[in-house]
C-alpha cells in the first residue's frame, strides 16, 4: 500500500509545497534514516504525515485528507516508559521506526524521541482526532506523549542533532504488522467520530478557500477514479479511500460535488450515491 509524506517549506509553515510518495511503511522508513544532518540548529524541510487534497495548499486540519502513520513525541520521558510502548508494539508484531529528536542530549534517562508507527490504511483527516485519541489510550501512553501530536496536520522536523553522537534512528520491521484503524475506530463513540472535524467547523474566513479546494479535489477525483474502474475490474484499497473520502465531503458539503459526479463512483452492487449523499 502506498505511503505518503508532506513537505513544508520552512519560511512559510501556513503552506503545504508537495506530497512525497513511497511504496509502503517501509520504504519511507529506510529513507528517513538517510535523512540525518549534523547541525547548531534545526533545519531542513518540514515534513508530515498527513496527505492534503491537493499541493500547494493551505496547511490545517481541514485541509487534510488522509494521516498516513501515528506519530508520537515524548519529551523528556525515562526510556523505561518508552520502552513500555515499543514493548506493546513488538509483542503485536506491529512495524515501527523511531529515533531521538534535535533536544535529546545523549541521555535515555531523560530521552526525547519520536516514534512512527504503521497503520494498516491512511486514517480519513475527519477521523483523525478520535482515532488518535483511542489510538494513544490503546497503547497506554495518554500520559507519555505531547498531545499536540494528535494534530493532524501537525508537522516536524527532519532527523538532526547538534551532536551525531547524540542520535540514534531504529527501524523495527517485526513481522510487518499494524495498528488496525478500523478496530480502533470501532472503539469510539458514534457521536465523538460524526462531530470530528465537521465542515461547519471550518472558520468562516477560510470556507471559501477550503470549499475551491474541496471541490477541485473532488472532482478531479472522478475522472481519476473512473479511469481507474476502467483499468481493474476490482479497485484496490486506496481507490476506496479517496471514494469515501469524495461521499464524506458530499455529505458535509453538498454544494461541493454534484449527485450526477457522485453517481460515476457508485460501482458496487448496494452501494448507491443517493443512500450515500443523504
Amino acid at each position: 500500500m502506498g505511503f505518503n509524506i508532506s513537505v513544508v517549506h520552512k519560511l512559510q509553515t501556513t503552506h503545504v509545497d508537495l506530497h512525497k510518495a513511497f511504496e509502503g511503511f517501509e520504504a519511507c522508513a529506510l529513507w528517513f534514516e538517510q535523512q540525518f544532518s549534523e547541525t547548531p540548529h534545526k533545519q531542513g524541510g518540514l515534513y508530515s504525515f498527513a496527505e492534503y487534497v491537493e499541493v500547494p495548499v493551505r496547511r490545517n486540519k481541514h485541509t487534510v485528507l488522509l494521516v498516513h502513520a501515528l506519530a508520537l513525541d515524548f519529551d523528556g520521558k525515562p526510556w523505561s516508559d518508552f520502552t513500555k510502548i515499543t514493548s506493546l508494539l513488538d509483542a503485536s508484531g506491529i512495524s515501527y521506526w523511531w529515533h531521538t529528536t534535535f533536544s535529546h542530549k545523549g541521555s535515555l534517562a531523560n530521552a526525547r524521541l519520536r516514534l512512527v508507527v504503521k497503520l494498516s490504511h491512511p486514517v480519513h483527516g475527519s477521523d483523525w482526532p478520535a482515532f488518535w485519541d483511542a489510538a494513544v489510550d490503546a497503547l497506554e501512553a495518554r500520559e507519555l506523549v505531547d498531545v499536540k501530536c494528535s494534530d493532524s496536520c501537525r508537522i516536524y522536523y527532519p532527523p538532526c542533532a547538534p551532536n551525531r553522537d547524540f542520535y540514534q534512528f531504529k527501524y523495527v520491521p517485526n513481522e510487518g504488522g499494524s495498528i488496525d484503524v478500523d478496530l480502533v475506530l470501532q472503539t469510539v463513540p458514534a457521536e465523538v467520530s460524526a462531530a470530528s472535524n465537521a465542515f461547519e467547523e471550518v472558520p468562516e474566513g477560510d470556507r471559501a478557500d477550503i470549499s475551491d479546494s474541496l471541490r477541485a479535489t473532488a472532482k478531479g477525483w472522478v475522472h481519476a477514479l473512473c479511469a481507474e474502474i476502467k483499468r481493474q475490474p476490482y479497485p484496490g484499497p486506496m481507490y476506496e479511500l479517496k471514494r469515501q473520502r469524495v461521499f464524506s465531503i458530499a455529505r458535509r458539503a453538498p454544494h461541493i460535488i454534484s449527485f450526477c459526479q457522485l453517481e460515476q463512483l457508485s460501482v458496487w452492487p448496494g452501494d448507491s450515491p443517493q443512500q450515500q449523499h443523504n
